[in-house]
């Protein structure tokens, strides 16, 4: 009871309070402590009105200075004037005096709010400079760190540009797309002081973000000192929480913080946290325990490449090549930039570049060539088994070690491709290793120079910077595909759905063609879960999904929209060509059989169906009428289609 009469005692003086202004009071504060002096003196004179009049106006002075009100201050001035003429016109003081005062007091009224005025701004001047000097001290820590820099490196030694920097930038807008994040920040681990210290944020309210450096010497943090693994904090979505990054109190779900480690040590760490009911869940940790890892494979690279003596052309080089591999966004662009670098770094004048088909597989593919008489070779596949490239990739070093090639060795990317080496003739051979084994190769070949050892540092340098370029572009591929495919099924997901509805009414909207959507549900699918178990449940999601998405055509589209219900696009066809299709659907699907159930019982789908545009020009409505369809079916015994 007493809690709630303070609460709104409150809540009517909250008004009232917030309208207090320290500018204010810093201006007229000093006026007040003047007025109430001069006319002490004048008092003990006996040359002064009654003190109850003086006092009245200092009260006044006092609400202006508190409380902001400013236009307050002319009616203090003006009766402070009327009092001093007052106090002539009954010959209480001569007019020379009460002239002489009013002028005291109107100068006082105008030099204090100037002099507290100039006072705060010089504060404030003061505080700025603090927070650049602690901004750029931040800044060259980060920059060290993502060197590989020792705490105290030498003054003019010649470092290697930092992609780190960029990196992260990247990574960053990536991760917050992914993970749908209110706020994404990457911090560097500050041994000294044993804190984070914030380098790079991308954030949907960067108002009330602290910028402040995080200490790990207590807290939930304190863990990812010692621990690899993602740490996550659950907070009630509804009420107000105190998080490190925000300098107020903020209604999140989940926060997630992501260890990035580098030999032995922490050396950052990124933190996440969401806004809303959902926690971060698995997909979400195996999203970002990839980005922590392309932090890693970063960190290692450049420290390979502070500790190498490098000339300063190849190191000149070796920054072009870093600048075009952290801008590179695609893999025809980090494809273009090795075989353009590799025969800059090198006196081959042919470069041929070949990159794994998949993650862990032994197939590899010819990705680039430098010379436009070789695009022939684009596209063309091979296996390491009888190839030069699996000599090079087991040995995991250059082939040949003469830089010639020898008769007794087999061919470079095996004899299919077409690619063939003379006995003798000059070449070099280079596995891209990333964690210890081959994500591609580089041969070089024909030159009129001698190739030399020396001619190998900078590229075996560019050889490990090209490999974690292909790792990392092949970790943006993947987490775009996580993005927008459900983890279950690998079909497409609500979200990618979402997308390709926006374009496919477009396109619609454009060529006056009709477009139809299927919205599809498993019959007591409940009942399989409950019967048979979840994993039971998955098996028939997976051969649903399957079979929805082998049945629709290549410029249609096919995806989960959640639980049990599927959803497809079908372009340029009206509701008849979709209940058509539909009907189709639902036999094959009511024809596949699962060892999982009893007696190899199969399963049926209810199917509902909207057209764009005939039954509705909004995408919304037109799920909603789809839905609307489905449920009908059902009502009317399941196994069936229905038209809205």
């Amino acid at each position: 009871m007493h809690t709630g009469f303070w609460r709104k005692l409150t809540l009517k003086l909250s008004p009232l309070a917030n309208r207090f202004s320290l500018n204010s009071f810093l201006s007229y504060g000093p006026l007040l402590v003047i007025l109430l002096s001069f006319y002490t003196i004048q008092l003990a004179l006996g040359a002064l009105l009654p003190p109850v009049a003086y006092l009245g106006l200092g009260l006044v002075l006092i609400a202006s200075g508190v409380f902001g009100m400013r236009s307050n201050s002319l009616v203090i001035l003006g009766a402070i004037v009327a009092g001093e003429l007052s106090a002539w016109l009954v010959n209480v003081i001569p007019l020379i005096e009460a002239m002489a005062n009013t002028a005291v007091l109107i100068a006082a009224a105008a030099a204090i709010p100037v002099i507290a005025r100039a006072r705060v701004v010089t504060i404030a001047a003061a505080r700025d400079k603090l927070t650049r000097q602690q901004l750029q001290a931040r800044l060259h820590l980060g920059k060290r760190l993502a060197r590989g820099a020792t705490p105290n490196p030498q003054e003019g030694s010649a470092l290697p540009v930092s992609n780190t920097e960029n990196l992260v930038r990247s990574v960053l807008l990536l991760a917050k797309k992914s993970l749908k994040c209110r706020t994404a920040q990457f911090y560097w681990y500050d041994r000294d002081s044993d804190a984070l210290v914030p380098m790079e944020t991308i954030s949907d309210c960067p108002e009330i973000l602290s910028n402040k450096s995080i200490s790990l010497g207590e807290g939930r943090l304190t863990v990812l000192k010692n621990s690899r693994e993602q740490v996550s904090f659950r907070y009630d979505p509804h009420s107000p929480q105190r998080v490190p990054i925000y300098r107020a109190q903020v209604n999140i779900s989940s926060v997630m913080a992501v260890p990035v480690h580098f030999q032995g040590g922490l050396a950052g760490a990124f933190l996440f946290d969401r806004q809303g009911p959902d926690p971060f869940f698995l997909p979400d940790t195996m999203i970002a325990g990839k980005l922590s890892q392309t932090i890693q494979d970063s960190l290692a690279t450049e420290r390979r490449l502070k500790s190498a003596v490098m000339l300063s052309e190849h190191l000149r080089q070796m920054n072009d090549a870093a600048k075009q591999f952290s801008t590179a966004r695609t893999f025809e662009q980090v494809y273009d930039t090795a075989v353009r670098y590799a025969v800059g770094f090198s006196p081959f004048n042919t470069a041929i570049l070949a990159h794994r088909v998949a993650p862990g597989g032994e197939g590899f593919e010819i990705v680039g060539v430098n010379r436009k008489q070789m695009t022939t070779l684009l596209g063309k596949r091979f296996e390491l088994k009888d190839s030069l490239c699996g000599l090079a990739a087991r040995a995991r070093t250059y082939l040949p070690p003469g830089f010639a090639y020898e008769r007794r060795m087999p061919q470079p990317f095996g004899d299919a491709v077409g690619v063939e080496l003379d006995d003798g003739e000059p070449c070099l051979l280079l596995p891209l290793m990333a964690r210890d084994e081959a994500v591609g190769f580089i041969l070089l070949a024909e030159t009129d120079k001698k190739v030399t050892k020396d001619d190998l540092d900078p590229l075996l340098l560019f050889a490990e910077y090209c490999a974690v370029s292909l790792v990392n572009a092949e970790a943006n591929k993947e987490l775009e595909r996580m993005a927008v495919s459900d983890p279950l099924t690998g079909i497409p997901n609500h979200r990618a759905f979402r997308t390709r509805i926006v374009e496919a009414t477009q396109r619609a909207e454009r060529s006056s063609k009709p477009m139809s959507m299927l919205f599809l549900d498993i019959d007591h699918f409940k009942a399989i879960n409950d019967t048979y178990g979840h994993t039971v449940g998955d098996v028939v999601l997976k051969a649903v999904a399957g079979c929805v998405a082998g049945s629709v055509r290549k410029v249609d589209f096919a995806a989960r929209y959640g639980g049990e219900e599927f959803v497809a696009v079908l372009e340029e066809t009206d509701s008849k060509g979709a209940l058509i299709m539909a009907e189709r659907l639902r036999q094959r699907i009511s024809a596949l059989e699962f060892e999982e159930l009893k007696n190899g019982n199969g399963i049926t789908v209810s199917v509902g169906i909207a057209t764009f545009p005939t039954d509705s020009t909004s995408i919304e409505e037109l799920i909603a009428m789809a839905d609307t369809a489905l449920y009908r079916a059902k009502n009317d015994g399941r196994n069936q289609c229905a038209v809205a």
